[in-house]
């Protein structure tokens, strides 16, 4: 089972402050946590408000808890509020509802963990969580490309499908 280590964290948390800091977003603070729900890690960008911690944290849970984006959760939060503040008092805070969470999902299509992001508005979060969440993939995908093509016969395009399927 392929699982989010913590530099793969840093580096998705990363991408998520350097995707604001090109987009000129405001200060932008990333929380990354498992397929459990468990922490491995958070950062706060210089310069970003207080209280981004519990966020970031909720967001990534909250996408973590019902296995979609919570900028799907925040329409439907806004369709039954008594739904978002069920979960988020059930939790204890750490369901947070607004835009800005996201699912890390491996190449196999898993979900190893989410990702929440905060500190600009909840489009704009929401951006920098999926351009980071992405990233990864994309990155292990040109890994695997790259291996294979260093390591296949040129001759063989089926081996290519074989060497992928996923």
């Amino acid at each position: 089972m392929n699982v989010i280590s913590l530099a793969k964290a840093k580096k998705i948390i990363t991408h998520a402050l350097n995707a604001g800091d090109d987009a000129g977003m405001m200060p932008l603070s990333a929380a990354v946590v498992d397929a459990g729900g468990n922490l491995i890690a958070f950062e706060r960008g210089d310069g970003a408000s207080v209280g981004r911690f519990e966020l970031a944290d909720g967001k990534a849970n909250a996408a973590i808890m019902l296995g979609i984006p919570t900028s799907a959760i925040m329409a439907r939060a806004e369709q039954q509020p008594y739904f978002a503040s069920s979960l988020s008092a059930a939790y204890k805070g750490r369901f947070v509802p607004m835009a800005g969470g996201v699912l890390v999902i491996d190449t196999l299509g898993n979900i190893i963990g989410a990702v929440g992001v905060t500190g600009d508005s909840s489009e704009n979060d929401a951006a920098a969580a999926v351009w980071a969440s992405r990233l990864q993939v994309l990155v292990r995908l040109h890994k695997r490309f790259t291996t294979y093509f260093r390591n296949s016969d040129p001759q063989s395009p089926n081996a290519l499908i074989t060497s992928l399927s996923f």
